[in-house]
């Protein structure tokens, strides 16, 4: 009930279910009370030493001691820089009084006894009363014995007198524990990547590790990849005939192929385990014929998909790397180039509250990596239009400041704006004047097809991106993208439309479209009244032939498009719905304009042993490939692996998952690394305090 988590006091609580006291002993994280009033209490430190294993900062807890309960503290042990943790107070078979509480001042964390005379005890007075190979945890006390677990064991010493050695205790958990049970899981509150075909007609959906086809108007939904054992993501459609994930089903990611045409087909092995390292973003080329990838350590790579049948596993190439990450992978529509959004060296050395970001493209056919944008601003997502003659991209670059009506103080809470930049040197810019004036009427779409067509040109025999005969899909030609380097960042040009907040560009029919996010506050002050709704994001679709921007959708959450631009699939929390990517949506129900996807179709079952394990073995992994440290800081990561894997098949629930896990990240000694389970969907302005 306190303002602050951190602010902890304790309290007397009566046996009869009276209103409990607090007691006057200031801040408190633990308390230990004597029988003859004597008090030891630790300082509030919000985690325990086996979760930040080797701690020596400043918020280590500290013991306080009162012998005689006057109300008046020593700190004890003061010369010990680690965090001091569980105290306990007893009374020993001798008569004697000790205290004892959990370090690891000497290494791996055990409980520590001191006996308590006229004087204060010292260091030099400790004594180990374990030798546990994991960290004593949550020791405890009836006044004479002590409890402790440690590796998920619990531990009894009879009393802290000399020559007592602590004996395992035999618990048994009995009961049905539900919670171990396979069991279906809502697939809305678990929607992954969503991966539309060219037209709309159908998606690949990831959902809690599974991949499915799902059709948007009725019908079956596909299974493509199941199983609480494997972990599958990022999903793509490769010409609408495949579909390509990730998968750790070898332990490192790797890549999947899985044909859809086949219904007996099962996925086969594009690039293997250890080739790619950990993958952030997947996107694949229009013809099917390239997936491009980012990794987590700053490399973009493209991997070569067989027209027919995967055989046998290919390699990748790599494309570009650097110290930072990249993102938002794109290709043109005729597959030739590839765009994404790299970032500088970090926010260490940038200025601002965010590191800067350039957009760069990559011409696949000459292996020729060229800078789009300088690393100026932050330049994020970048998309090419639908006939390749320009490429968007979001820019926080609108330095235009607001007064805080608060303070004497500027700020610029909406400085991003879509641009946009023609590839060639002759490609006008559309929003520049027009010698005669602009048509009343837009060019038909019709004819804008028919001119996209005619200027399409087919890739050469040989050159990869090339449809087989025989195995392409008949559609219409790609429109070519051509490039000119000298002057591109000159070429840069703004969409005429407000500065604000956006995200989620894409190319569509006629044009662009965006999410623009509400400015809004943190703590829901601003609203008309405490039950009203936050205002959120909206879908707007920009004409490049007329300049008007429209209201699309008036909520969501996230925005998908089909790969010939004419379709949205968007995301309202847990809704998905098909509508046009130019035109006002239908407020209601299916009709020629939109589609209600019925996501109660798909069915995802979850094993939770199972998924517990895969679960351990990628945060394992995460923190393999991320750590700050390639040796790991001196630590074996493979033994602090298997020290605590077998504790899985004792687990009981996610909470203790998630126990595990954090215990064996602290092997690491690395403060701020944490595992913290997903919170459920609640709005943080309307918590009930602190409960």
């Amino acid at each position: 009930g306190e303002g602050d988590p951190v602010r902890m006091f304790a309290h007397a609580v009566p046996v009869d279910g009276g209103p409990s006291r607090r007691l006057p002993f200031g801040w408190a994280g633990d308390v230990a009370v004597c029988p003859d009033g004597g008090v030891l209490l630790s300082s509030y430190f919000w985690t325990e030493p086996a979760r930040w294993k080797r701690y020596r900062g400043g918020t280590a807890s500290q013991l306080w001691l009162d012998l005689e309960g006057s109300g008046t503290f020593r700190r004890v042990f003061a010369d010990l820089s680690s965090s001091l943790a569980f105290p306990v107070w007893t009374t020993g078979g001798d008569g004697r009084q000790r205290i004892a509480f959990c370090s690891d001042h000497e290494g791996r964390g055990q409980l520590y006894s001191a006996v308590v005379g006229r004087r204060a005890p010292t260091t030099s007075r400790l004594v180990c009363r374990t030798d546990s190979d994991f960290y004593v945890r949550h020791a405890s006390s009836d006044g004479r014995q002590v409890v402790y677990c440690a590796g998920g064991d619990v531990f009894l010493l009879e009393s802290l007198d000399d020559e007592v050695e602590p004996r395992r205790v035999d618990l048994r958990i009995g009961g049905a524990r539900p919670l171990l049970r396979p069991h279906r899981v809502k697939a809305t509150s678990h929607l992954g990547t969503i991966s539309p075909d060219r037209t709309g007609r159908a998606s690949a959906i990831e959902s809690r590790g599974t991949v499915s086809w799902v059709s948007h108007r009725g019908g079956p939904v596909r299974n493509l990849a199941t199983g609480s054992a494997v972990r599958r993501r990022l999903p793509v459609v490769l010409d609408d005939a495949r579909v390509a994930w990730v998968t750790d089903v070898d332990g490192d990611d790797a890549l999947e192929v899985l044909d859809l045409d086949s219904p007996d087909a099962s996925p086969r092995t594009l690039v293997a385990a250890g080739r790619i390292g950990r993958v952030l973003d997947m996107t694949a080329s229009p013809d099917g014929r390239r997936i491009a990838l980012s990794t987590h350590d700053g490399r973009v790579l493209t991997c070569a998909v067989p027209a027919a049948e995967v055989t046998r596993a290919v390699a990748p190439k790599q494309v570009d790397s650097a110290t930072g990450d990249m993102s938002g992978l794109v290709f043109s529509p005729d597959s030739r180039w590839l765009a994404w959004s790299a970032s500088g060296p970090g926010p260490w050395e940038d200025p601002g509250p965010r590191p800067l970001r350039q957009i760069k493209i990559a011409d696949l056919n000459r292996g020729r990596v060229i800078a789009v944008t300088s690393l100026r601003f932050t330049d994020t997502n970048p998309v090419f239009t639908l006939d390749g003659k320009h490429l968007a991209f979001l820019s926080i670059r609108s330095l235009d400041p607001v007064y805080d009506l608060f303070s004497f103080d500027l700020s610029f809470p909406a400085g991003c704006r879509p641009h946009l930049v023609a590839l060639t040197a002759d490609t006008p810019s559309p929003f520049d004047p027009i010698v005669g004036g602009r048509p009343l009427e837009p060019p038909e779409p019709e004819q804008a097809a028919q001119e996209a067509v005619a200027e399409a040109v087919p890739a050469e025999a040989g050159e990869v991106g090339a449809p087989e005969p025989d195995t392409a899909r008949r559609r219409p030609g790609a429109p070519r993208t051509t490039v000119d380097v000298d002057g591109l960042e000159h070429r840069i040009v703004p969409v005429p439309v407000e500065a604000g907040r956006y995200s989620g560009l894409a190319a569509a029919k006629h044009g662009l479209v965006w999410l623009r996010e509400p400015l809004r506050g943190e703590l829901g002050n601003n609203r008309a009244t405490v039950y009203a709704e936050p205002e959120r994001a909206r879908v707007e679709h920009f004409d490049l032939r007329t300049s008007k921007l429209s209201t699309v959708v008036a909520t969501a959450d996230r925005v998908e498009i089909t790969g010939d631009g004419n379709w949205l699939l968007v995301v309202d929390q847990d809704r998905l719905s098909v509508v046009p990517s130019d035109k006002p949506a239908p407020k209601e129900g299916d009709s020629e304009d939109m589609v209600r996807v019925d996501l109660d179709r798909l069915r995802v079952e979850v094993d939770p042993p199972v998924e517990w394990r895969q679960m351990l073995d990628e945060t394992w992994r995460l923190m393999r490939d991320h750590f700050w440290r390639e040796d790991m800081g001196g630590v074996d990561w493979q033994a602090a692996r298997d020290r605590y894997e077998p504790m899985l098949d004792r687990l009981g629930s996610h909470d203790d998952l998630i126990d595990v896990i954090w215990e064996m990240h602290g092997e690491l000694g690395s403060s701020h690394a944490y595992a913290i389970p997903p919170r459920t969907r609640t709005d943080d302005d309307r918590r009930q305090g602190l409960l």
